[in-house]
């Protein structure tokens, strides 16, 4: 088995060991009463996370070379790209919304902007498609009512004036960009810039993209190698939410194994260490 073929066996493996813990933690916090709004759509993204995660899985090849006889396989590398993207936008929306160590009246400040671009998107969606439902009046009273709240918040005018125009205008569900929250969160901002400028290019089709998939082909040894980065920068991200998710709910800290514990342990180093 060449070299690439037994690391990429390895991140497959390693993936689907934290999934498995991931999805445990998920069933054990689900239908949970909490008091805390951030705790509650912490699992909300938590979900999310899990369902990326897996669906990450299933796209990704066997990793057998040469594949058995008669076998039909896609190596579907741009699609991976976009799921991990998305997961790894999870990851940032669930640090924002609980696990960032902020005062009560920052939190709710990022409540308060979270729920008004909620609504708001979802009066903008409505119009867009013409829609005459008798509830549009009633949606648009909570969306100015959600509005004022946001707009009267204390630390409303601690953003910038351009951060305020887009706020007021719903376009700002979170005041922090990915990079400010990766300082926050112990992620080199450089090794996070690299993973989603690296999965952006898929998404976006880019030149890029485009020149790494007319190599790709399916079966060979060397192709694994980028289907084999694209999963590592799922583990990182999916073992980061395992961490903090922990942190919100410690109770259910023991539902894991020692092995899959320093495998957590391992990607989060990553992420801290790589590019510094």
């Amino acid at each position: 088995m060449s070299t690439v073929v037994e690391e990429y066996s390895n991140v497959r493996e390693e993936l689907r060991e934290v999934l498995s813990l991931a999805a445990k933690l998920s069933i054990a916090t689900s239908g949970r009463t909490v008091s805390e709004w951030s705790h509650e759509y912490a699992s909300y993204v938590f979900t999310k996370i899990c369902c990326h995660g897996t669906s990450a899985l299933s796209l990704a090849p066997t990793g057998l070379v040469p594949t058995q006889p008669g076998a039909t396989e896609l190596w579907d590398l741009s699609s991976l790209c976009a799921i991990v993207r998305a997961l790894v936008d999870a990851y940032y929306a669930m640090y924002y919304i609980a696990v960032d160590n902020v005062s009560h009246e920052e939190r709710s400040f990022r409540e308060a902007l979270w729920t008004f671009q909620a609504e708001n998107k979802r009066l903008e969606l409505l119009r867009l498609i013409k829609s005459k439902s008798p509830e549009l009046g009633k949606l648009q009273g909570e969306v100015d009512r959600r509005k004022d709240v946001l707009i009267q918040h204390p630390l409303f005018t601690s953003l910038s004036p351009e951060k305020q125009k887009k706020a007021r205008k719903g376009d700002l569900p979170l005041h922090l960009t990915n990079s400010e929250l990766s300082v926050r969160a112990d992620i080199q901002p450089d090794y996070y810039r690299a993973v989603y400028r690296y999965l952006s290019s898929y998404v976006h089709t880019y030149p890029f993209s485009l020149s790494q998939l007319a190599q790709l082909r399916a079966g060979n040894p060397d192709s694994l190698l980028p289907i084999s980065i694209t999963l590592r920068y799922c583990l990182v991200f999916l073992c980061l939410a395992v961490r903090d998710f922990r942190i919100l709910f410690p109770d259910v800290v023991n539902l894991s194994r020692p092995q899959v514990d320093q495998i957590v342990e391992k990607w989060v180093y990553v992420a801290a260490n790589m590019g510094s």
